[in-house]
């Protein structure tokens, strides 16, 4: 999952809130683990030229890691903690309206200690992906 809004601060700098989240299953024998994350950044987006399509992107905030089926992680829920996320990608105008734009980034959720336990549960992700973006700006104009 990947979502997200914002606007532009100026021609090459955006500043956007950004949700992304994992959730899968692995059949392992004797057990089935199931993980989950989630995180909500605060992401800028930085182009070198503002005529080119080129970004990279970083970003602040928080986020939760879910684990379940593991002896050791066994039902394991991190309390929110810090996240953090790096990201490329390039943004290939349709119209004046529309860009498609290919992109990857990683997302990480550092762990808490749980209440009560000593193990932390922290999580990663690596995103690759094709996202639709509608340059409200284009619009208005």
């Amino acid at each position: 999952m990947h979502a997200r809004v914002g606007g532009a601060l100026r021609a090459d700098l955006l500043l956007m809130a950004e949700l992304d989240g994992f959730s899968g299953s692995r059949p392992t024998t004797p057990y089935e683990t199931s993980s989950s994350l989630i995180a909500l950044n605060v992401v800028a987006q930085w182009y070198p030229s503002a005529s080119q399509g080129y970004f990279v992107s970083s970003g602040l905030g928080g986020g939760s890691v879910t684990s379940s089926g593991s002896p050791l992680f066994a039902n394991a829920e991190s309390p929110i903690g810090p996240a953090y996320k790096i990201g490329t990608g390039y943004d290939i105008k349709v119209n004046r309206a529309l860009a498609v734009t290919p992109f990857a980034s990683f997302v990480y959720v550092v762990g808490g200690t749980r209440r009560g336990k000593t193990e932390k549960v922290s999580g990663s992700v690596f995103l690759i992906g094709i996202e639709a973006n509608i340059i409200t700006r284009q619009l208005i104009d």
